[in-house]
């Protein structure tokens, strides 16, 4: 008879009685245990493995596309407001384009007026010269027949009508004169303003023309930076989905190869039993609660078979890890049955029920025989 027997969790042996009852026939008998534990296995430990170190490069794929798209969207905003601020430049230079275009083509007309007031004034100044300079001859000519006949009082009175012309004359051609020197100032300035409206449209159209330049290359940056752009957005969709998939994947081989416990058998060696007629029996009286520091009496009660009428020595068979449990060894004598066994517990005795504990007789009968008899004992503080 064997009992079933677990091994303890972190222990690597344990104490197994077979006992074999008087009814078993004499010989030798080969036994085998068999043992049932269960042991944790996972299932195809490389498709995870393969799947981790996807998933792996996966998450790093997607990070450096997401880095990418991110740098590209900032590069997208930046050329946004450079070529906003293009547009917005040359707007600017048009508008002043046209303000000079419009200034030169006012001081343009401005000095053709001023140049016609010119010609029309010197033309005057001409004439008032050509009138003068007559008038100044009359006055001579007058002057002379005077002198010539101062008595004639006509001649007198011509010289004084020719002289009023002359002052008459003169004083228009003053006027003529100082009309014509304020047209040529007129014509100088207006020269001058026409110079000066050229060079700023000259300048504001080298100014158009350089923010047209910058308008053309910041459209070309944005529109290299939008593609940019739309293929690393591209990527990122392509890497999330292979991100999905890897993590797919490794869902699936970590619920796959998930460990599981199994149930593992295991025979022993060859157990080898002789079985031989017994010689006695043995009864064991007593036991119960045995408190730590204290000693209690197992009464041992002999049965002899008709051919058997030698001593017996009991004693108490304490299982192994069981400590500070002990009994002095009692012979029972050839014409006794009865014995003794005082069995102590340490203050630092095991505590609870001792497990296979049993009380073995032993003697010398044709050989070594012995035989046991359990006994319940519980040891307490």
């Amino acid at each position: 008879q064997i009992q079933n027997l677990a091994i303890e969790k972190g222990k690597d042996e344990a104490l197994l009685r077979v006992f074999v009852p008087a009814t078993v026939a004499e010989g030798t008998y080969t036994l085998y245990l068999q043992g049932q534990g269960q042991v944790s296995y996972q299932k195809n430990l490389k498709r995870l493995e393969r799947a981790t170190a996807a998933q792996t490069a996966a998450t790093a794929d997607l990070k450096v596309a997401t880095d990418a798209a991110a740098a590209a969207k900032t590069a997208v905003d930046n050329s946004t407001k450079e070529l906003a601020a293009a547009v917005a430049a040359q707007t600017v230079a048009q508008q002043k384009t046209d303000a000079s275009k419009k200034a030169l083509a006012d001081a343009q007309n401005a000095e053709k007026v001023a140049v016609a007031a010119k010609v029309t004034s010197d033309k005057a100044a001409a004439a008032a010269r050509t009138k003068l300079d007559e008038a100044v001859k009359a006055v001579e000519a007058a002057k002379a027949a005077s002198e010539k006949d101062k008595e004639n009082a006509e001649l007198t009175k011509q010289l004084a009508a020719a002289q009023k012309i002359q002052v008459d004359a003169q004083s228009a051609f003053d006027v003529a004169q100082k009309a014509a020197t304020d047209a040529a100032a007129n014509v100088e300035k207006a020269q001058k303003a026409t110079a000066a409206a050229t060079e700023v449209a000259t300048s504001t159209a080298k100014m158009l023309t350089d923010a047209q330049a910058v308008v053309v290359a910041a459209t070309e940056s944005k529109k290299k930076t939008d593609e940019t752009k739309t293929q690393a957005d591209a990527r990122v969709k392509a890497q999330t989905a292979a991100k999905t998939a890897a993590d797919n994947e490794h869902k699936a081989a970590t619920a796959y190869s998930k460990a599981a416990n199994v149930n593992v058998f295991a025979p022993s060696t060859p157990i080898v039993i002789s079985v031989r007629k017994g010689a006695f029996t043995l009864t064991a009286a007593g036991g119960g609660d045995l408190k730590q520091g204290q000693q209690v009496d197992i009464k041992v009660t002999l049965k002899r078979e008709k051919d058997f009428f030698g001593p017996v020595t009991v004693g108490l068979e304490v299982p192994p890890g069981t400590k500070g449990l002990s009994a002095a060894p009692v012979t029972i004598a050839a014409d006794q049955t009865e014995a003794v066994l005082k069995v102590t517990a340490a203050a630092d005795a095991t505590e609870g029920d001792i497990a296979n504990l049993v009380v073995r007789g032993t003697t010398d009968w044709n050989g070594l025989l012995s035989a046991d008899q359990a006994v319940k004992l519980k040891v307490v503080k």
